[in-house]
């Protein structure tokens, strides 16, 4: 099974406890229905990631302990362009949102 990766706004060191709260606690019990004991994997965007273990699960609070730190990173080394004609209605707000998915740095519409 793969190990869930999460987004924590909270710094994060290893050894330490973090209380995940909002969208990220709700994702945690109420989506994926972790339970204490399960593995994840949380990140605070400024580089790597941290393997951490469930503790504690509430319906809005979920209490992590850090583990162990990973230097590894995730983001793609290639500057992507898209350049591409605008679409009607929306099919271009679903163009740009699939594009930012798979990684474009840059999108330029054009009507030409």
């Amino acid at each position: 099974m793969r190990v869930p990766r999460i987004y924590c706004c909270s710094e994060l060191a290893v050894g330490r406890t973090v209380v995940l709260r909002g969208s990220a606690a709700n994702h945690v019990s109420g989506v994926l229905r972790l339970k204490a004991g399960a593995a994840l994997v949380l990140f605070d965007g400024s580089g790597g990631e941290y393997a951490c273990l469930l503790t504690k699960v509430g319906k809005r609070e979920i209490e992590v302990t850090v583990n162990a730190f990973d230097a590894s990173e995730k983001e793609s080394p290639l500057s992507i362009t898209l350049i591409q004609g605008v679409s009607r209605g929306e099919r271009m707000d679903y163009t740009v949102q699939k594009a930012v998915e798979l990684g474009v740095n840059k999108n330029y519409p054009t009507t030409e």
